[in-house]
């Protein structure tokens, strides 16, 4: 996949989390009004946390970076993470795992 792809594809995932988090906070709302957003309205509507997953995959880092021409901190925030989230991600597929 090329560079420009990996990132497109980033970006369409990153908007489409965006639209789902937009929708699961407006179902909360509803269960729990303001000044809610109470830990049983989130676990109601979006159920018990399984572990945080950033969606995103090493192709789509390393493109970032290699679109980003070797900037980790411009290519992390092309993709909306923060620079040591990038770094974490990059040392854990370096790693295996």
């Amino acid at each position: 996949m090329a560079p420009a792809e990996a990132l497109r594809d980033a970006a369409t995932w990153r908007l489409l989390a965006r639209f789902e988090l937009d929708a699961a906070l407006a179902a909360v709302r509803r269960l729990d009004p303001p000044p809610g957003l109470r830990m049983w309205a989130l676990t109601e509507v979006l159920g018990e946390a399984r572990g945080h997953k950033t969606g995103l995959t090493q192709e789509v880092v390393d493109a970032a970076v290699e679109a980003a021409g070797g900037n980790v901190t411009a290519a992390a925030g092309a993709l909306g993470v923060s620079r040591g989230k990038l770094l974490r991600l990059r040392k854990r597929a370096k790693d295996g795992g």
